[in-house]
């Protein structure tokens, strides 16, 4: 018979050492992960119960949110429709006052030489009312009593006014120069 090499021996006795070792840790390591579950055990189990009651909450929230997904598409083309009906009346109301103001300049492009002209003929006027205003004077005479007469005069010039000063009022006959009273 054959026998086993003896460096074959102390190989698998070291092997089997460092198996047996091996399995000490990993027994070790699942006890403790054991105890590791056992201790989140219960923080996990009220977390559970806590989703679980925020599982129907969160549901109305999707039915209330696709809700409001659907109202919000409803406005949404509500507003698309409004906008293109407001778009085309403003464009029919842009459209009318181009022409309304076509044709308002055309009538006034036929009225233009009448229109210059009476404006020409107003200016005129106030000029040459303007002109006779100013060119003469003008003579207040104040009467008071006792024969005085006070006489202001109006200047465009700036001028000052005359002072007043009395007038003797003599009534009946004029005397001329000679003794005869003829």
């Amino acid at each position: 018979m054959n026998q086993i090499p003896e460096w074959w021996l102390i190989v698998t006795g070291l092997a089997c050492l460092l198996f047996v070792v091996l399995m000490g840790a990993l027994v070790f390591l699942l006890v403790t992960l054991i105890k590791v579950v056992k201790e989140l055990q219960k923080p996990v189990a009220s977390l559970i119960v806590q989703v679980n009651e925020l599982v129907p909450s969160v549901k109305s929230l999707i039915v209330k949110v696709e809700e409001l997904t659907v109202k919000v598409d409803g406005i949404a083309d509500s507003t698309r429709g409004t906008v293109d009906i407001v778009g085309a009346k403003a464009q029919g109301i842009a459209t009318t006052v181009d022409r309304v103001t076509t044709i308002v300049s055309q009538r006034l492009q036929q009225y233009a030489p009448v229109i210059g002209t009476v404006l020409t003929g107003i200016r005129l006027f106030n000029a040459f009312r303007e002109y006779r205003t100013h060119a003469r004077p003008k003579v207040r005479v104040k009467g008071s009593e006792h024969g005085t007469i006070s006489l202001e005069v109006d200047s465009a010039n700036g001028e000052e006014r005359p002072k007043k000063g009395k007038v003797n009022e003599h009534r009946g006959v004029e005397q001329s120069g000679s003794s005869s009273g003829s």
